[in-house]
């Protein structure tokens, strides 16, 4: 191996170490999409001290555990495969539920008619509930990553966008525009509702 390696040039070791570097930059440029924007495993945070937000529990996820018992484990692994952060998650489901038993079984619905944990509407809850009852948890936990997933896919790197979707409804002007041209939270809030902005900014703040 040694006399192998003494038989390299300098001009060999130049065009190697060239070669590696531009592999590098090729594989880095496929993490990119088309508007340029880079993939990242980094929780994205969106600090709004303009609006009162929600005041999560310090004790988050173990009140999540009990609210979703044997099913706690199944959820995870599902938010693992499609990529979702579990504090973004159970923060979401929170804000929505507050993991209160008379919501989660629906003795309560929203005046808007949105039922149980993850507050589904009837008309998405076909769509994504599988067959299932909306007043079960273990039936919305299963059902709540499949509408994140496609939220995230249809915004991809924009967890912002997908929880305003979520709240708002995805089909929204303001949002597809601002997945379009990149526009970041701080530019395009003002043309989200009240209740939304504040949504996305509880979900998503330190």
């Amino acid at each position: 191996m040694n006399k192998l390696l003494k038989s390299i040039t300098k001009e060999e070791w130049i065009i190697g170490g060239a070669v590696a570097i531009l592999v590098y930059v090729i594989f880095s440029n496929k993490k990119s999409d088309k508007k340029g924007r880079k993939s990242s495993s980094a929780r994205m945070v969106v600090d709004d001290t303009s609006l009162t937000r929600v005041n999560f529990p310090s004790d988050l996820e173990e009140r999540f555990k009990q609210v979703s018992g044997s099913n706690y484990d199944r959820f995870i692994q599902d938010l693992n495969e499609i990529g979702l952060d579990k504090e973004i998650a159970m923060r979401q489901l929170y804000a929505e539920s507050s993991y209160s038993p008379s919501v989660i079984n629906c003795s309560i619905s929203s005046s808007a008619g949105a039922r149980g944990i993850a507050q589904f509407m009837p008309s998405t809850w076909t769509a994504y509930g599988g067959g299932g009852n909306i007043c079960n948890v273990g039936d919305s936990l299963k059902a709540y990553p499949r509408l994140m997933k496609d939220l995230m896919k249809q915004f991809p790197n924009r967890i912002d966008l997908a929880l305003a979707g979520y709240n708002w409804g995805s089909n929204r002007s303001v949002l597809k525009n601002a997945y379009t041209n990149n526009t970041p939270y701080e530019e395009y809030k003002s043309g989200l509702p009240t209740e939304t902005k504040k949504y996305v900014a509880s979900i998503l703040r330190p």
